[in-house]
C-alpha cells in the first residue's frame, strides 16, 4: 500500500472550525431548484449537491473551505449544519477506502486535540464507519461547550467525513446537546440529501 501523508493538522482545524459558534464561510447561494419540501443548492465547483429541508434557510459563513451552511427556522434556529471541502493534493492518489481506514480514524485524536483548544471539555462521543453518498465514511460525535462573552452554548455536532479525486468532504450539524437525541435522526435525513457530483 503506497503510503500518502495527509496533514492532519490542517484537516482537523478545517472541521473544527465547524463547532465553532461563529459562522462558517461566505458562498454565494446557487440553489437550482426545488423537489417537494426540499430545495437544492449545487457546488460545481467542489463537485457537490446538497438536498436541504425549506424550512432551512442558506446563511453566509465566515470560513473560507465552508461552502455551504443552513440554518433551522428559516435561519433563526438553533440547528445548522454545513459542508466544508478541502482538496488535498496528497489524497488525490488515495483509494476511499484507505482514506477511511487509516486516516480518519487518526484524525479523530487531531481533531480532539484542536478542539480543546477551544474547548478544554471537548469530547468525542463516538465515531466509527458510516456512509455518506453511497461510498464510505466517518463520523464523529463530538460535545463541547462554546463561551462568548456571557454566553455558554452545550454544542453537539454529528459529523460525517469522506473524500474523492483528493478533495475531502466533511458534512457536519450541530445543536445544542440537550436536543441531540431528538435532532440526531433529522441530522441524518438532511445528511442523505448530501450527493457527490461526476
Amino acid at each position: 500500500m503506497k503510503k500518502i501523508t495527509i496533514h492532519l493538522k490542517y484537516i482537523a482545524t478545517c472541521m473544527v472550525s465547524l463547532v465553532v459558534l461563529v459562522g462558517l464561510t461566505g458562498c454565494e447561494s446557487n440553489a437550482t431548484g426545488n423537489e417537494g419540501d426540499l430545495t437544492v443548492f449545487r457546488d460545481n465547483e467542489r463537485k457537490f449537491a446538497f438536498h436541504y429541508p425549506k424550512q432551512w434557510k442558506i446563511v453566509e459563513s465566515t470560513y473560507a473551505d465552508t461552502r455551504f451552511k443552513i440554518v433551522s427556522k428559516n435561519g433563526r434556529g438553533p440547528e445548522d449544519c454545513g459542508v466544508n471541502v478541502k482538496f488535498e493534493k496528497n489524497a488525490t492518489g488515495m483509494s476511499i477506502s484507505d482514506f477511511v481506514k487509516n486516516v480518519s480514524p487518526a484524525m479523530s485524536k487531531e481533531i480532539l486535540r484542536v478542539i480543546k483548544n477551544k474547548s478544554q471539555d471537548a469530547e468525542i462521543m463516538e465515531s466509527g464507519f458510516t456512509y455518506l453518498s453511497n461510498q464510505n465514511a466517518y463520523y464523529h460525535v463530538i460535545f463541547s461547550t462554546q463561551r462568548t462573552v456571557d454566553y455558554v452554548a452545550k454544542v453537539a455536532m454529528y459529523s460525517v467525513q469522506t473524500m474523492k479525486d483528493g478533495y475531502i468532504y466533511t458534512v457536519a450539524c450541530r445543536c445544542k446537546q440537550s436536543d441531540f437525541k431528538q435532532q440526531f435522526p433529522e441530522f441524518k435525513n438532511i445528511m442523505t440529501g448530501f450527493i457527490l457530483l461526476n
